[in-house]
């Protein structure tokens, strides 16, 4: 996925991203290396 309006969530560029559907909607989420 790409977008500024992902930059304006929070998110930087090249992060990478866990994206599910439920119930009708779409959540992204960060994915973190611990």
């Amino acid at each position: 996925m790409s977008g500024k309006w992902l930059e304006e969530l929070g998110f930087s560029t090249g992060q990478a991203v866990t994206v599910t559907t439920e119930r009708g909607r779409m959540v992204i989420e960060a994915v973190i290396n611990i």
